[in-house]
């Protein structure tokens, strides 16, 4: 039994509120409602972060006004896959990005360095920021800073073009983001700071 409802930052109705948005003529109903029940029993107990990803992913893969808790599940262990984590400790880095974080045992609680393989380092540098965690890639480590930091220091301008910039290159989804940064997800406050200190470095 998983005992966290609350992953890196994201909650399940944070969740449950981004698939009502994005389906709003689904039948949920209220809290009553015998089918958003389900729903929640199955799917507030996953890793939010990763759920959020998977709600984003099945608005992208199917076009349906009343989405199926079987897709939302497919694609969640998908995502999850993917991300594979070693459980074993630090990983040699090679010629390949890692992402070393603290990550929580579902079981006990008991909190663990795991390290997980990244395609490209501006993957693994979101990653990091989003997990509280630290980037390694051959003789590459650095410490990582708060990318609220650097969100609040760049100007209107310099946000809209690397949130378009992570939509075309399919790192976010076009879904609205709030005015508010502080009100976003984590994998995606982490995208979009390490795409500001990559367009930064390029100029």
């Amino acid at each position: 039994m998983e005992i966290s409802q609350q992953s890196f930052g994201t909650l399940w109705q944070d969740n449950e509120k981004k698939i009502r948005q994005l389906w709003p003529n689904a039948q949920w109903g209220d809290e009553s409602n015998e089918l958003r029940r389900i729903f929640k029993r199955k799917l507030s107990s996953l890793d939010q972060s990763i759920l959020s990803r998977a709600i984003e992913s099945v608005k992208t893969n199917f076009a349906s006004h009343q989405p199926e808790l079987k897709w939302f599940l497919s694609a969640y262990e998908t995502i999850k896959q993917s991300e594979r984590v070693v459980p074993t400790g630090a990983t040699p880095c090679g010629d390949r990005y890692w992402v070393d974080y603290p990550k929580a045992s579902r079981f006990t609680g008991v909190v663990a360095w795991v390290s997980s393989p990244a395609p490209d380092y501006e993957t693994a540098k979101g990653w990091a920021v989003a997990n509280n965690g630290r980037v390694r890639g051959g003789s590459h480590a650095e410490p990582i800073s708060d990318p609220m930091d650097r969100i609040r220091s760049a100007t209107r301008d310099e946000l809209k073009r690397a949130i378009d910039s992570l939509r075309t290159d399919n790192y976010i989804s076009s879904y609205p983001l709030s005015s508010d940064p502080t009100k976003w997800d984590n994998r995606t406050i982490g995208s979009v700071a390490a795409r500001l200190d990559r367009r930064t470095t390029a100029a």
